[in-house]
């Protein structure tokens, strides 16, 4: 039997919206020092968004197809026989690691209709950063919808998997079911400040949230919380805060768009603390 740590959960009753609101009244926490901003590659449009061009929006024939060798491709590679992901992505294989440094939860039982907004509202622990969120739509034997969510950290998924074995992990007012994924993914190092919240400021004619979202959508796919105006400033510059559903893939191309897109016009983004963690 694996040992588990005890991780104190936050007192009854907090939740990531107080803890939201709560990172919204101290602006010194949105963005913090200079080693937020790391370094940015040249950006190019995700491979989700390219082959939606290049197939005029439609879903490609070969993703449609159910080839007879699928199942036991997956499970042969470690996956469940009913994963949907691309086997072939190293990052979404299972980690060589023992189970104990596993961050990767898998949520059953949540409500249905349930948005990422919903979920994440309900999440608030110590060392709680989410590194990605995925949400599992309900079908066939599967009659509610699940969720994959994986921390930066081990703390963080121990938190959340210890409050779901004592049925204090509710959503929408139902208990849901916390289990650690088999697919495995290990604490991701050297990502201090890096959240799937984003501060981004720049002159107000160019900050209007709508045409931002839209050159986001442009370029990848992603899952959006929630976006937080918090005004213009004397400087005549206005800050927008940005809650994407993970950091993988989402608020980090978030930055590389905005470096590459608007950063000639004064527009900078930093990493924002993510309102799931819980700092007591």
């Amino acid at each position: 039997m694996v040992p588990r740590r005890r991780v104190d959960a936050p007192r009854s009753g907090t939740t990531a919206e107080g803890n939201w609101q709560n990172a919204l009244g101290n602006n010194r926490t949105l963005a913090t020092t200079s080693d937020n901003t790391a370094a940015v590659r040249a950006f190019r449009p995700s491979h989700g968004r390219l082959e939606e061009a290049r197939f005029g929006g439609r879903t490609p024939l070969y993703r449609q197809i159910q080839w007879p060798n699928d199942v036991r491709a997956r499970v042969a590679n470690g996956f469940s026989a009913n994963y949907q992901g691309d086997i072939t992505v190293p990052a979404n294989r299972s980690a060589n690691i023992p189970e104990e440094l596993n961050c990767s939860l898998f949520l059953t039982g949540l409500p249905r209709g349930v948005t990422e907004t919903e979920l994440l509202a309900c999440i608030c622990v110590p060392q709680g950063r989410i590194y990605a969120t995925v949400l599992i739509a309900a079908k066939g034997h599967r009659r509610f919808p699940a969720a994959r969510v994986v921390f930066f950290n081990r703390t963080g998924a121990q938190a959340l998997y210890d409050l779901g074995r004592q049925g204090q992990f509710v959503v929408r007012g139902q208990r849901v079911r916390v289990r650690y994924n088999s697919v495995r993914l290990a604490p991701i190092e050297g990502q201090g400040w890096s959240s799937r919240v984003i501060l981004v400021v720049g002159p107000a004619g160019y900050m209007d949230s709508q045409a931002l979202l839209g050159l986001f959508d442009a370029n990848f796919q992603f899952q959006l919380d929630r976006v937080q105006d918090l005004g213009v400033a004397d400087d005549g510059r206005r800050r927008l805060v940005i809650a994407f559903g993970s950091y993988r893939c989402q608020a980090e191309w978030a930055r590389c768009v905005i470096r590459t897109h608007l950063g000639r016009l004064g527009v900078k983004s930093w990493f924002a603390p993510d309102p799931c963690n819980y700092l007591g």
